[in-house]
């Protein structure tokens, strides 16, 4: 008898109110693994941005240090003074420089003129070097395949005396010719994948001490 009524009971299948359940259940679970992979695609977009912007920043950042290193470079010591310094123009997002980086230093009498230029372009939000007339991008351009930019006040040069003192960018050839330390600040975004608001920044800093200047 208790075996009919088992056989009875198991053939009469789940109930509504257990099928509910069973949805309910599924239903918070299926939710859970979905919100659970949308917050795991959206941290991997966001780290792909930052080290986008990391390269690129890290990347800029060292080419104008090295760069600054010759500024004033001069064989012969012929070619700066206080009154025409190699630091042509000291300004807070560019300055132009000039240095003579000829390798023949004993036989040169024809100074090769290596006039360059730093400088951020806010119509393009990207810093760009230019040398001897030639342009070039140092950071993304803008465009579909863009993975990274510099944001206004992205790019930020801040100059000191032998004593340590801020000189005030856009001084006349004296205070330019007493620069002898140029702190460069560099910011750059990464860019996500359309539908994804969320620009990691990074931003670096460094010193560069001006070797080549005249005391």
């Amino acid at each position: 008898m208790l075996s009919s009524n088992f056989s009875r009971s198991w053939q009469k299948g789940f109930t509504l109110i257990e099928l509910l359940v069973a949805l309910l259940i599924s239903s918070i679970t299926i939710t859970a693994l979905l919100s659970f992979f949308s917050l795991q695609t959206k941290s991997m977009r966001a780290e792909n941005a930052r080290r986008a912007a990391q390269i690129t920043a890290r990347g800029t950042l060292s080419f104008i240090v090295r760069e600054l290193e010759h500024l004033g470079r001069d064989p012969h010591n012929s070619l700066f003074s206080r009154d025409n310094p190699a630091l042509q123009e000291a300004n807070e997002d560019n300055l132009h420089y000039r240095a003579n980086l000829s390798q023949d230093w004993a036989t040169d009498t024809n100074p090769a003129w290596e006039d360059v230029t730093f400088r951020y372009n806010p119509a393009e939000w990207e810093i760009e070097v230019v040398r001897n007339g030639a342009e070039v991008a140092l950071t993304d351009d803008r465009g579909d395949q863009q993975k990274s930019y510099v944001p206004h006040g992205g790019l930020v040069f801040t100059y000191f005396d032998s004593d340590g003192n801020e000189v005030a960018p856009g001084g006349d050839a004296a205070a330019r010719a007493s620069i002898r330390r140029i702190n460069i600040f560099l910011a750059v975004r990464g860019v996500p994948p359309w539908g994804y608001y969320d620009e990691p920044e990074v931003t670096l800093s460094q010193d560069v001490i001006l070797r080549n200047v005249a005391n």
